[in-house]
């Protein structure tokens, strides 16, 4: 299964279109539509939590590191046989 998302337009006739990949030509497929009106009046604004972010995660991580990155000294890798 495959999931495509795409916008599109539905014109006065009520007739909505839809261009498929080029591979799905010449075969049997089942559609599923999930539709939502996108308001057109309103900028698309990120929401974090929707995506998986806890509240306020940006505003409270970034930034916030404060002083120096220390890199401690590392070990030697072991020698392995080659195949």
């Amino acid at each position: 299964m495959r999931s495509i998302q795409l916008r599109s337009n539905v014109g006065d006739d009520c007739i909505l279109k839809l261009q498929l990949p080029v591979d799905m030509r010449n075969q049997e497929i089942e559609i599923v539509m999930v539709i939502q009106a996108v308001s057109k009046n309103k900028e698309t604004k990120y929401v974090p939590a929707q995506n998986g972010w806890p509240d306020n995660f940006f505003k409270d991580v970034v930034g916030s590191w404060e002083g120096d990155l220390d890199r401690p000294q590392q070990d030697h890798f072991e020698c392995r046989e080659k195949f």
